[in-house]
């Protein structure tokens, strides 16, 4: 048996506004042929299929084409997807009902008990999605409680597993240990806070396909539990990422070969100068050497490029300069930004003729603006209080799931103005 994990899509996302589609059509194209080429079994995509709980149109097209596509051509391909924490279960699991009429495909929305357990041909796979602090056993410290819920989940795997079954796993989550592109994994599972450690996977599974951080990576020692990576930079800091997909093969349910196979890349990124700031006139001068534009060219996937520029102080004519020097040539210029000697910002957060290290919303989590609000003149957050605010923004994300979570833990522990009443009664 043959499997290929990928995880960490993020169909619909923009880099600067840039729209990533060209890139994502160019990946999952590539990915029907090498599943073809390369006789796989099984699909596992491990979490963050969309950048945004409601993706625009044109990413719902990319996903259900690349599906329909690799279910015509490919006709013994099983797939088995699982929600990130990008992704909205309720919208996700909106077509299950159609891809499981269609076989071979399973998508895991929601963290309901009986679509965590996939069954393919030489496989049964413990297929956990993002958890949510709504999806946790109650009362319990709340990485012991993740842990429960992946232990429950295996143990029902273990169940249905038959001879020669390969016992596979599958997650969406931030493992201790395993390294972060700070622009774009910004939105980690409470915070930093939450950092489970590799013994959550027992020691008999065959293979732990996790999705969440975009460098691909065993974690904790074990070559078996790894994190496929995005397959494409999400983030100009990702641009040296080597982004791949693995494949694993399996002998009478046991690993026996793993490798990972190079994702080409369709778009290049660059950073002028590659690190820290260069004078303008460097910056000038190296813009105006890359390649001129052609007439007929297709520019949706030329390079994106972003530029330092070391300053003394401000003048306002350095941006019109730089974007002078790129006109004509076969790029896109996507940030300006200047260093007098601190962080790089952007020319557009200059205020006054004095340069301001000031973030950009666009790098800010919910959790982030929440976390400096309250602590301009409340002091840091509690625990309790930001996992009620990470419930908030999850039912404003998704409401449906949150609405049929409430309803479950109503049944198990009723609100206490209802026990109340029942207690009178």
């Amino acid at each position: 048996m043959r499997i290929l994990h990928t995880a960490d899509w993020h169909l619909g996302h923009t880099l600067h506004d840039v729209d990533r589609g060209p890139e994502h059509v160019a990946f999952l194209g590539w990915l029907v042929e090498v599943l073809a080429s390369e006789g796989i079994d099984t699909l596992l995509i491990a979490g963050d299929i969309f950048d945004a709980g409601n993706p625009p149109s044109a990413a719902l097209q990319l996903w259900h084409r690349f599906l329909v596509d690799a279910w015509r051509r490919l006709p013994e391909l099983h797939i088995v997807a699982i929600a990130g924490n990008h992704d909205s279960p309720s919208r996700l699991e909106a077509s299950a009902p159609l891809l499981d009429a269609m076989g071979r495909l399973h998508v895991v929305g929601s963290a309901a008990p009986e679509r965590m357990v996939a069954k393919v041909p030489g496989a049964i796979i413990a297929a956990v999605p993002f958890l949510r602090p709504m999806d946790l056993p109650v009362g319990l410290e709340l990485a012991e409680a993740v842990r429960v819920r992946y232990a429950e989940t295996v143990a029902a795997a273990r169940l249905a597993q038959g001879p020669g079954d390969a016992l596979l796993a599958m997650g969406h989550c931030y493992m201790v240990a395993g390294q972060v592109s700070e622009r774009s994994e910004r939105k980690i599972q409470v915070g930093y806070q939450l950092a489970l450690p590799v013994d959550i996977f027992a020691t008999d599974l065959d293979y732990v396909a996790l999705g969440h951080l975009h460098l691909a990576q065993a974690v904790g020692g074990r070559a078996d539990v790894r994190y496929a990576g995005s397959p494409l930079p999400l983030a100009m800091d990702e641009r040296r990422y080597r982004h791949s997909v693995e494949i694993a093969e399996f002998t009478s349910g046991r690993l026996t070969a793993r490798r990972a196979r190079p994702v080409p890349r369709r778009r290049p990124l660059r950073r002028i100068p590659e690190s820290g700031a260069a004078s303008l006139a460097e910056v000038t001068a190296a813009l105006a050497a890359m390649p001129a534009a052609v007439e007929g060219d297709d520019a949706s996937l030329w390079p994106l490029v972003e530029v330092c520029v070391a300053i003394d102080r401000y003048d306002p004519a350095t941006r019109a300069q730089v974007q002078a020097a790129g006109v004509g040539r076969a790029m896109r210029l996507v940030r300006v930004a200047v260093d007098a000697g601190r962080q790089p910002i952007p020319l557009s957060e200059s205020l006054g003729g004095a340069v301001h290290d000031l973030p950009r919303l666009e790098d800010l989590a919910p959790r982030d603006v929440f976390v400096r609000s309250w602590s301009a003149d409340r002091g840091t957050p509690t625990p309790a209080l930001l996992a009620a605010f990470d419930d908030l923004v999850t039912m404003a994300a998704d409401p449906e799931a949150s609405a049929r979570a409430r309803e479950v833990r109503d049944r198990v522990a009723p609100p206490r103005s209802t026990a109340k009443a029942r207690g009178a009664a």
